[in-house]
């Protein structure tokens, strides 16, 4: 039995206040079977009820905030802002041009909380990270998953920035006065019975570490936001449980029936690389932010970050150096590392990747942070820094 997608479509879309739901609901619906055959076949990718439902929720919030909009205009906005947070970097072009083709000639701009970014950036900088906008904006889309799924997967390969997302975002909430706290749990360091819970020989229930942080979670009068992020490969041996989880009933049921409840101040945050393991029903269940590093900004960001950290260690011997020189043009030790990382970095990379085999498999990011470490061991100590 196939469902109408369309006939469902329209409904909710006049459930949310769309006058002109109809042919909305067509856009839509084409829209999805476009991207379902023309994109690539991405594990992550979920064109399902699930997806059109989230997005329909975040128009419909979309429409009674600003009313003043066309609805052809709100519904463009809501399906580019949640769908390209999940759509991997060689199909963006090709869906933001099915886009332009069925809403021709509409514009709008993305609906952004400039507060949050700010502080946000604020959050990045005091951390001593970089504040790339391509890392912000991943940040404040992880935020809008949020608000409108309590299971997120956070995809993407490792050194991408991942986990810097959730973090980040955990702090900028806290840091306006929403306290966020997160629970980190590997699930691949301990099996699936000590994970959930077993029982034992003597008949007594072994709480497991999962069962058991959201037991305490979900009694705890506390209603202040909480992550249980999942921070680990992914596998059917532990993540088919979770499926109750990650749909409307939000309950874990263990096996000695015991049933715990997600409450709504508690979220499943998880961290992996793919979904090759995980069935097309777990995959619709939550929502998907995909980051990967493309365009190399990480291992970029942290030459940047490196060498802000080692051009206030050495200041004094900079300062004295140039003293020295009294105003000649001479370069410091930092702009000579800026230069020559410039100049060589990204092309022994290139050559790494395209000629030479590693025996283990290794990022462009611990490369570059290999090399930091030893010119910081090398440069540390040396009393003519110039």
């Amino acid at each position: 039995m196939v469902p109408d997608y369309r006939v469902i479509c329209e409904n909710m879309l006049m459930a949310e206040g769309f006058v002109d739901a109809t042919l909305l609901a067509r856009k839509f619906t084409q829209l999805y079977a476009l991207c379902r055959d023309l994109l690539s076949a991405s594990l992550h990718y979920d064109w399902g009820l699930r997806a059109i439902n989230s997005v329909l929720v975040k128009a419909g919030e979309f429409k009674r905030a600003e009313p003043q909009l066309s609805e052809d205009a709100i519904l463009l906005r809501a399906l580019r802002d949640f769908n390209t947070p999940k759509i991997i970097q060689a199909d963006i072009d090709i869906f933001m041009r099915l886009l332009g083709d069925l809403f021709p000639g509409i514009t709008v701009s993305r609906k952004r909380d400039h507060e949050l970014e700010k502080v946000i950036n604020e959050t990045v900088i005091k951390n001593n990270l970089t504040p790339e906008p391509e890392f912000i904006k991943k940040v404040v889309q992880f935020k809008e998953l949020v608000d409108v799924r309590w299971s997120v997967f956070i995809m993407g390969p490792p050194a991408s920035g991942k986990s810097c997302v959730w973090k980040m975002l955990a702090k900028s909430q806290n840091a306006q006065g929403v306290k966020t706290k997160f629970y980190d749990i590997n699930p691949k360091v301990v099996s699936t019975a000590n994970l959930y819970g077993y029982p034992l020989p003597s008949g007594d229930w072994k709480e497991g570490i999962l069962s058991k942080t959201m037991k305490d979670l979900s009694e705890n009068p506390d209603t202040s936001p909480k992550w249980i992020v999942l921070d680990g490969d992914l596998d059917t041996n532990w993540i088919e449980s979770m499926n109750s989880v990650m749909d409307n009933n939000k309950l874990l049921t263990l096996a000695n029936g015991d049933r715990i409840k997600l409450k709504d101040h508690m979220w499943m945050l998880f961290e992996i690389r793919d979904l090759i393991y995980a069935s097309a029903a777990t995959v619709s269940r939550a929502g998907i932010l995909y980051y990967s590093d493309d365009k190399g900004d990480q291992w970029r960001s942290y030459i940047k970050t490196w060498l802000k950290l080692q051009s206030i260690k050495w200041a004094k011997i900079i300062d004295a150096a140039k003293s020295a020189k009294k105003g000649k043009a001479d370069k410091t030790i930092i702009e000579y590392l800026e230069q020559l990382f410039g100049e060589y970095v990204f092309k022994t990379l290139e050559f790494l990747r395209k000629s030479v085999k590693f025996v283990v498999p290794t990022v462009p990011l611990a490369s570059v942070a290999a090399l930091c470490k030893g010119l910081e061991a090398i440069l540390t100590g040396t009393e003519e820094i110039r």
